[in-house]
């Protein structure tokens, strides 16, 4: 008798220590989290920052985001043959700005499954700079004549899906896919070559951008 005793005490004691340090996986209301979206294959095989985002929840199912993200190039050029004794640098890039919304609409241990939408500002920049024997032969502001591409403003939609994979507690990894539509404005710009006055150039017009993306992103979050 004593000893079904002891051993049940021992049972009860095993069985709330385990129920103590059993980790509970995904977020709940009130809760914060914090992420990095990484693409890790690129044309140019850099590894690519795409977003800084942060949730917070709302309730157990609902979350705000508030989201940043920036990308830039630069580049120069220099000839094959000493004796053209020129080089050009060039720039371009964007950064953006958003806050939006999740759905999660499903939870199953590690797993956690959501939808939702956001809306971005982007600013996009882009310049240029051309050497000729030393002297400054030519200026871009606003327009990377190497990459043909120009500084606009613009916003985008992006309605998306994803899932999140809790490794340990509040770390998590996962991946999304979605729809974006973009609507930019394109900015003119300004030329100014040596001897002559500056050139203003007005390029103008709309740019509808319209693609889903299905993507290698690396997503690594912490809920807290």
């Amino acid at each position: 008798m004593k000893k079904s005793i002891l051993a049940a005490i021992l049972f009860l004691s095993a069985s709330e220590a385990f129920a103590e340090t059993t980790p509970e996986y995904g977020a709940s209301k009130g809760d914060f989290s914090t992420e990095i979206q990484l693409s890790p294959f690129n044309s140019d095989y850099t590894l690519k920052l795409d977003a800084l985002k942060l949730r917070y929840f709302a309730s157990d199912n609902d979350a705000l985001i508030f989201k940043f993200g920036i990308s830039a190039l630069n580049g120069k050029d220099v000839p094959d043959t000493d004796a053209d004794d020129y080089y050009t640098t060039h720039y371009n890039g964007w950064f953006s700005l958003g806050v939006g919304y999740e759905r999660h609409f499903f939870h199953y241990k590690r797993i956690d499954l959501y939808a939702g939408a956001s809306i971005d500002y982007i600013h996009g920049f882009a310049g240029a700079k051309k050497i000729e024997k030393g002297v400054k032969a030519e200026i871009c502001s606003g327009y990377d004549n190497i990459d043909d591409v120009s500084a606009f403003d613009g916003f985008a939609i992006d309605i998306f899906t994803g899932i999140d994979f809790y490794i340990y507690k509040g770390l998590y990894c996962g991946a999304e896919l979605g729809i974006n539509m973009q609507d930019r404005i394109v900015s003119g710009y300004t030329i100014r070559r040596r001897n002559l006055s500056k050139v203003e150039v007005n390029r103008g017009g709309h740019q509808f951008l319209f693609n889903t993306s299905v993507e290698p992103l690396i997503r690594v979050g912490w809920t807290f």
